[in-house]
């Protein structure tokens, strides 16, 4: 395969990618409507759950059961976290508390680290893996084609 079908394959790649995760995002936005809505009808109606037929409508074929849920989500803001800690602590769920880097910003940080020719940590402290790669943008309009 040469350079240009290479690159030409990686670009097609690249779109679907963007295109599905587009989709992705705009699904999971109407799932979380129709989600609501749904919550609401089961109240509604007294409804323990619904089951969905798979033969069909599903590529495995299997039925899915659709039932109502509460799921929590919390915050802590950040002035109160270590006071959070604390009483985590105190009331024997310390264990959940994990201190760390979120990948990307250790990413971000090596390559500003590495272009700006400042000292890394040892090697026993971070592993650091060289990943070649290509990027790929749409041109600007005056590129040549």
């Amino acid at each position: 395969m040469t350079l240009t079908e290479m690159s030409k394959q990686l670009a097609v790649m690249d779109y679907e990618k963007k295109m599905l995760t587009e989709r992705a995002e705009m699904l999971g936005g109407m799932i979380q409507t129709l989600s609501a809505q749904l919550f609401n009808a089961f109240a509604d109606e007294g409804c323990a759950n619904v089951r969905v037929t798979g033969a069909g409508l599903f590529p495995d074929g299997e039925d899915r059961v659709i039932s109502p849920v509460v799921r929590y989500k919390g915050h802590v803001p950040s002035e109160e976290k270590e006071a959070f800690f604390a009483w985590l602590r105190q009331h024997g769920s310390g264990g959940m508390i994990k201190e760390q880097v979120h990948d990307k910003s250790l990413s971000s940080w090596i390559e500003a680290q590495k272009r700006e020719q400042k000292e890394m940590p040892p090697e026993t402290m971070l592993k650091v893996a060289e990943l070649e790669s290509v990027t790929v943008r749409k041109a600007p309009k005056s590129a040549e084609r």
